[in-house]
């Protein structure tokens, strides 16, 4: 079983195959990936965190297939903010607090 096999929202799981896409793509360098944390449930603000962490993905997929590996890792960083605000703003609406 893969990591898109377990039961993530729409907008997770396409931040998730973006950020696959930039790494099978990305220069060797020494940032390493981050821990994947699912959820099955989302709240709308947080799939908008979801889309931006796609977006800047895909920004850093260009960067790298480009052989900018400077902006790409910058989009990169960008995109990994936003994807663990996005994982703990769903993290936070399953608590009841």
């Amino acid at each position: 079983m893969s990591e898109y096999d377990l039961p993530v929202s729409p907008g997770h799981r396409k931040a998730l195959e973006a950020r696959k896409k930039m790494n099978d793509a990305r220069l060797k360098h020494p940032v390493p990936k981050r821990p994947v944390v699912f959820s099955a449930g989302i709240q709308p603000e947080c799939q908008d965190l979801f889309d931006t962490a796609y977006g800047l993905y895909g920004e850093a997929f260009d960067s790298y297939v480009a052989g900018d590996s400077t902006s790409g890792m910058f989009y990169q960083a960008w995109a990994e903010d936003y994807m663990h605000r996005a994982m703990l703003c769903e993290s936070l609406d399953h608590h009841p607090f």
